[in-house]
């Protein structure tokens, strides 16, 4: 395999900055941190998820032939976002909350900050994954309008662990199951994902407008959609991080384990 240099040197560059920003997540724990078994399974669980959510939006929509025809004749916006929803939006945070449950079961975080963490640290691996597959010659501009989106799927990922975590939680103390929590936990995600991708690589309005070298209406609304949601998900992403970092007591008091 034919692998260029720029791509493995842009790769490490992302894993460095994104595990600093877990490593430090990591440490913030009270009373004690998490073991590093624990702190990287569910990194490897996240990288194994990129071809396989990537295989199934294939087959949903983007390898779907009959599925691209009958959404074309939709609305170029409501295209835009069943379009991405299919793609990735769907099948890429189905696969990220199914391994996270998978490693919630192995290593029984303790409390909701560590369910946060798990989660983040699927997304971590997810991003290694798709740095790595999308990035074949990286561009200085390419790599500058991706650099403040790289925290996404960490992000994405940390609000699925706090709301399963919120969810046992609630249970072991004595507030039922909580299902909407898990379905929340698994859709949200998704909808924001679905969102951020509608108005970006998957913008009809814009695409459209371009096969038809047309910049009217459609492109100008397209672009202001795109300018919204990049600016809309730096803020989601930052904000997720700060405010995991105000409320690390609170989460880590938030016990998800009985029989101490």
């Amino acid at each position: 395999m034919n692998v260029n240099i720029m791509t493995v040197v842009y790769v490490l560059c992302v894993i460095a900055y994104l595990g600093f920003l877990y490593y430090r997540m990591v440490k913030r724990e009270i009373p004690k941190p998490i073991g590093w078994v624990m702190a990287l399974v569910p990194i490897a669980f996240g990288m194994a998820t990129f071809d396989i959510s990537g295989f199934t939006g294939i087959k949903l929509y983007l390898g779907n032939a009959s599925m691209q025809e009958a959404l074309a004749k939709l609305p170029a916006v409501l295209e835009s976002l069943l379009g991405a929803f299919l793609g990735a939006g769907l099948p890429e945070e189905i696969y990220k909350g199914t391994v996270l449950i998978v490693a919630i079961l192995i290593f029984k975080p303790k409390n909701v900050y560590e369910y946060c963490l798990m989660g983040v640290a699927v997304g971590l691996g997810f991003t290694i994954m798709e740095e790595f597959a999308y990035m074949n010659t990286p561009s200085l501009g390419t790599v500058a309008m991706r650099a403040l989106h790289l925290p996404a799927h960490m992000a994405l990922n940390m609000l699925t662990g706090e709301l399963f975590g919120r969810a046992k939680y609630n249970r072991i103390n004595g507030k039922g199951l909580q299902i909407s929590k898990y379905i929340l936990g698994f859709l949200a995600p998704a909808v924001l994902h679905t969102i951020f991708d509608a108005f970006a690589s998957n913008n009809r309005l814009i695409l459209y407008s371009i096969a038809n070298n047309n910049t009217g209406a459609g492109f100008w609304i397209g672009s202001a959609l795109m300018v919204v949601t990049f600016i809309g998900l730096a803020v989601y992403i930052y904000w997720m991080l700060i405010r995991l970092k105000k409320k690390t007591q609170e989460f880590c008091a938030m016990e998800t384990v009985t029989g101490k």
